[in-house]
């Protein structure tokens, strides 16, 4: 199936090179195939097309966690956080990119913010996920 969707988003893209939904698609498909430095690439081309897209900003700022580039990450997940508030994955991402520059203070308030949205949003695994990532702060 990933190996289609690929074909489907390079075919997309063959025909509408500015079709930067295309480029999120394909940057977050890398990302799950593991190819951060693609996902890297497709999302900055969707940011450049159009920089009000919040979902190319995160798989931007996950493909730079994969690749370690936590400050550039924390950067694009700042954009995030400041256009949609309730965005818990940018609070997770985030805490994960301070945790990761042992800024434990940082992390800890960005994962607690993730599980406050977590449960209001009613998305118990991303809890639960947020809570063990807290937990393993202390």
């Amino acid at each position: 199936m990933n190996s289609t969707a690929r074909a489907d988003f390079d075919r997309a893209l063959t025909i509408a090179p500015e079709y930067r939904l295309a480029f999120v698609g394909r940057g977050l498909l890398r990302l799950e195939q593991r190819d951060a430095r693609g996902a890297l690439s497709d999302c900055s081309r969707a940011i450049e097309l159009d920089a009000t897209e919040i979902d190319a900003y995160l798989c931007r700022a996950r493909a730079a966690i994969a690749l370690r580039d936590y400050r550039t990450a924390i950067a694009d997940l700042d954009v995030v956080i400041a256009r949609d508030p309730d965005n818990a994955d940018a609070y997770r991402e985030r805490g994960r990119a301070h945790q990761a520059l042992r800024d434990v203070a940082e992390a800890r308030a960005d994962y607690q913010r993730a599980a406050e949205l977590y449960r209001t949003q009613g998305r118990t695994e991303d809890l639960a996920e947020v809570e063990k990532l807290l937990a393993a702060l202390r």
